[in-house]
């Protein structure tokens, strides 16, 4: 996915919560689910959300605050500190 398409999509989402806490409305979906789970793999090229703040309470809610979606990422997440700290060092590295 290209950077611009990687910002439409943060804001077309960002703009999608700004009515409702979920996806498809006031209860969480399997939509849900699959979106921040991919989503959070943007954890791994240091993606930030601080420009989408309703995107990022989202992300928490459905991967952090469930036990069984924050089990199931913590793998990844583990090692994506190590890579995003490398990342952030790198000079002309995009930040996303």
């Amino acid at each position: 996915m290209s950077h611009a398409k990687l910002l439409k999509s943060l804001a077309d989402l960002e703009k999608r919560l700004t009515n409702q806490p979920y996806l498809c409305g006031h209860e969480i979906t399997i939509a849900d689910l699959a979106a921040a789970h991919e989503l959070d793999q943007g954890k791994l090229v240091a993606l930030d959300l601080s420009k989408y703040p309703k995107t990022a309470d989202w992300l928490n809610r459905v991967i952090d605050l469930d036990p069984v979606s924050s089990q199931l990422v913590q793998g990844m997440r583990k090692s994506s500190l190590k890579t995003t700290a490398w990342l952030r060092k790198q000079e002309g590295y995009p930040k996303l």
